[in-house]
């Protein structure tokens, strides 16, 4: 659990500062394409850190956290495999959009872009429903705090998704808010957790 743990964190982390800010959600088509023709490589590492390796990494805690002998188990481990899966899916969809950018292709580029937004937005539900569980499933576990911050950032995730579909300021700026307070649970949660396995609570 703490390696998958530190993975996920250090691909968001790292790959947060690998290439230059995407555009807008609701660019328009020539700016998405423009941006991708001229950073394609440095958007398909970042891509591949924050979608690809961190999907994985979310894989491995989540089936860490939800093993045998935790309660609500099957719940916690379908809601984070399917923001695992879908972050996946982000992944390959940049190497496509990529692909497109490269060709000059500037409308298969833009759908591409906006099919990875789309994909953000179910990712975030996701992770509210994941990161509500968890809450549901640590009550004799994790502390006050933790459990305040879960409750909060269960039902900030999937409203800032909604960036993603609805051009909107505050809800772009929920969206910054969010993937900082979703790391500092996860580690947060990970600690915890940590050690009360290791005092033999489940």
């Amino acid at each position: 659990m703490t390696a998958s743990a530190g993975v996920y964190l250090a691909a968001w982390l790292v790959g947060l500062v690998i290439a230059p800010a995407s555009p807008a959600a609701f660019a328009p088509a020539a700016e998405v394409h423009a941006f991708f023709a001229a950073h394609g490589g440095a958007a398909l590492l970042q891509s591949g850190l924050v979608h690809g390796v961190a999907g994985l990494a979310l894989a491995g805690w989540v089936l860490a956290v939800g093993r045998p002998g935790r309660q609500l188990r099957r719940s916690v481990t379908a809601a984070g495999l399917t923001a695992a899966a879908l972050s996946l899916v982000q992944a390959a969809a940049m190497a496509v959009l990529v692909a497109q950018a490269d060709a000059g292709r500037v409308t298969a580029t833009d759908a591409a872009f906006d099919l990875i937004n789309r994909l953000d937005s179910a990712k975030l539900l996701a992770l509210g429903l994941l990161v509500a569980v968890v809450g549901l499933a640590g009550r004799g576990t994790l502390p006050a705090w933790l459990r305040h911050l879960g409750g909060g950032l269960a039902v900030l995730l999937p409203v800032s998704g909604a960036a993603f579909l609805v051009p909107s300021p505050p809800l772009t700026a929920l969206l910054y808010v969010s993937l900082p307070a979703l790391l500092v649970w996860v580690a947060a949660v990970t600690v915890v957790l940590r050690r009360a396995t290791a005092r033999g609570v489940r």
